[in-house]
């Protein structure tokens, strides 16, 4: 199984869960559709890249019109379960795409891209820059959910495994061009349990926090639980471990 196999399987296997562990994702989402929906109400040719399971568009679906919608999702049973989960009046008129977001060819005149946490999975990040340059009319817009260096930072100080996130200097240069009507970055602590409360969350929402194929033993995942304990406990003296989110919003305008 390659790479891309293995992270599309991860995430099929939480269809189920996902939607109620992505907490942090959700808010992120929400909160840039609120402001997307400030500068428009309508949408012609809408493409959600890295749907999951569809939310964000159900979302806007809901709150705007949408002429024609294009789900993309690295897994096609993802993206299949998104479309299901539309409106059937948004459903009659959306199309899927499915494959890797940096190798599948986007649809012209776009009016709006949708990327919700999908963009630390990038390979290549400034890809999905050059493709919004392309595929984007002028006046189009881009809604990008993604994280920053922090994100995730418990797992990978235990570990030495984790996504390469682009950090703030590198987002800008990739977005040169556009005209930036939001960028924001947010660092937020979320308490769980235990350590293995964080491992069954971060499981639930298609990511181990680990990648690159590791493997816990019994010693390994003991030895993570106790140090995870003793270097992370929840602030404020509340019981329980913390685990970092860096959310990083952009809402971005093709100006020409």
């Amino acid at each position: 199984m390659g790479k891309s196999d293995a992270v599309a399987a991860r995430f099929s296997s939480a269809l189920s869960t996902y939607e109620e562990h992505a907490r942090v994702q959700q808010e992120a989402a929400d909160r840039l559709t609120d402001r997307l929906l400030t500068l428009r109400t309508a949408f012609g040719r809408v493409f959600e890249v890295g749907c999951g399971t569809g939310r964000w568009s159900r979302t806007l679906a809901a709150r705007s019109k949408i002429d024609a919608l294009w789900l993309n999702d690295l897994s096609p049973e993802l993206a299949l379960e998104a479309r299901k989960r539309l409106p059937e009046a948004v459903r009659e008129k959306t199309g899927l795409l499915p494959g890797d977001a940096e190798r599948v060819v986007w649809p012209d005149g776009l009016d709006l891209v949708l990327a919700g946490s999908v963009l630390q999975w990038f390979s290549r990040p400034e890809v999905f820059f050059e493709n919004l340059r392309r595929r984007l009319r002028p006046g189009g817009l881009a809604a990008v959910v993604t994280y920053g260096p922090e994100n995730c930072r418990e797992v990978k100080a235990l570990t030495g495994r984790g996504l390469a996130y682009p950090d703030a200097e590198a987002l800008v240069r990739f977005a040169a061009g556009f005209r930036v009507h939001h960028h924001s970055s947010e660092i937020r602590r979320e308490r769980f349990a235990s350590p293995r409360a964080v491992l069954r969350h971060l499981r639930a929402t298609g990511v181990t926090g680990t990648h690159d194929g590791f493997r816990w033993t019994k010693e390994s995942l003991l030895a993570f639980e106790e140090t995870y304990r003793a270097r992370f406990a929840a602030e404020s003296g509340a019981e329980g471990v913390s685990l970092t989110y860096h959310p990083v919003t952009m809402l971005l305008e093709k100006t020409s």
